[in-house]
């Protein structure tokens, strides 16, 4: 499995992934954290670091968290994130542009899939 398949399935399974030093966190449903899926986080750790460092550092003192960015981008975006396609202003400004959308009402956040 690729990143962006990677984090195709973790989006569809609610398995949501963060930074705690250098290590990755995750956090699964029961039955989702396969020794299998583990692998594949290991094998793309260094690209998700990237993804994961260049989204907080967007969303770095703005009222969006980390989590919600990058539930509301998709995954082709992810991906260009992690390869570092996208510069930090520009991440940046869409980070704030969402965050503006989340205060405003025009931009809803679902826990749920609809």
């Amino acid at each position: 499995m690729n990143t962006s398949e990677l984090l195709n399935y973790a989006k569809k399974h609610n398995v949501e992934f963060t930074l705690d030093g250098p290590d990755i966190v995750i956090n699964a449903p029961d039955g989702e954290l396969t020794d299998g899926l583990l692998a594949h986080f290991k094998k793309n750790k260094p690209s998700l670091v990237k993804l994961i460092e260049a989204i907080q550092r967007a969303c770095d003192g703005l009222s969006i968290t980390p989590e919600q960015f990058r539930s509301l981008i998709s995954e082709e975006d992810c991906k260009l994130i992690a390869e570092g396609k996208f510069e930090d202003h520009v991440l940046r400004a869409y980070a704030k542009s969402f965050a503006e959308g989340i205060a405003s009402g025009r931009i809803k956040l679902f826990k749920e899939a609809i």
